[in-house]
């Protein structure tokens, strides 16, 4: 008797040791090795991330916006100065910082080198006094005037300035800046608009002056104006119909060019 009751007591404590041993495992490890079918509407709680040391980057490029340019004809210069021996330069405006001017010179040259190997410019002296003219009336400039950035306090254009500096080639063309504290910003502006890129790597212009302003207490403080032309062989005589200027600006700093061409002004 006591050997059956003994019996059915060990039969039942293997049972339900045996049940256990099955239904433990199975809910605590239901959920982590297959993923439950969502249902419309329901949402899976994410993981909260581990924070750590993030990678600090140095001389990350800022980024320039491709500037929207707007061309507008101006006329050509007529009466003025024809760069003989007999001319005298209507103008001496002295530099606020030459150095710079060497710097920004090198600068356009480096780009002509990288890009696609082009001979570098030839600093000309009429040139730059044509720029450096320009560049110190800029800054009597306000904001409505720069809607027109190559006409003059006193109503010349580019191609007059340059003239009137006694620069005797053709093909005179002028790119200006305002408003940028640094050669790296004003030349990716520069390189960042097709029509001052192309400027600067045209291959039918041998001569350039470039100037640069510091004018303290102007409302843009910097201005930045390059003037290119060109002296040598039948390209000199070339005669072209059209000056175009281009302009792109920002409420702080902008550019143009004004550029002389055989075919009208584009979009």
């Amino acid at each position: 008797m006591r050997s059956r009751v003994f019996m059915r007591r060990s039969l039942l404590s293997i049972s339900i040791l045996s049940l256990l041993f099955v239904t433990i495992p199975a809910v605590l490890f239901a959920n982590s090795s297959v993923a439950p079918e969502r249902t419309a509407g329901q949402t899976i709680p994410t993981r909260t991330p581990v924070l750590g040391w993030l990678p600090i980057i140095a001389n990350q490029p800022t980024y320039t916006p491709t500037p929207t340019l707007t061309p507008t004809p101006a006329p050509a210069a007529t009466g003025t100065p024809d760069g003989t021996a007999s001319c005298t330069p209507k103008t001496t405006t002295l530099p606020t910082n030459a150095a710079i001017e060497t710097v920004l010179a090198g600068e356009i040259n480096n780009q002509r080198s990288v890009n696609g190997s082009l001979p570098g410019y030839t600093v000309n002296d009429n040139l730059v006094e044509a720029a450096r003219r320009h560049a110190k009336d800029m800054g009597t400039f306000s904001d409505s005037k720069l809607t027109s950035p190559h006409t003059g306090s006193d109503g010349t254009s580019a191609s007059t300035r340059i003239q009137e500096s006694c620069y005797g080639g053709n093909r005179r063309t002028e790119i200006v800046g305002w408003g940028f504290n640094s050669i790296d910003q004003m030349i990716t502006w520069w390189m960042n608009s097709s029509v001052h890129r192309g400027v600067i790597l045209k291959t039918d212009i041998d001569d350039y002056g470039p100037a640069y302003m510091n004018l303290p207490g102007t409302q843009y403080t910097h201005y930045w104006v390059v003037t290119f032309g060109n002296s040598s062989g039948s390209r000199s005589s070339e005669q072209a119909e059209y000056q175009c200027t281009y302009v792109a600006a920002e409420a702080d700093r902008g550019m143009s060019v004004s550029i002389m061409q055989e075919t009208p002004c584009t979009e």
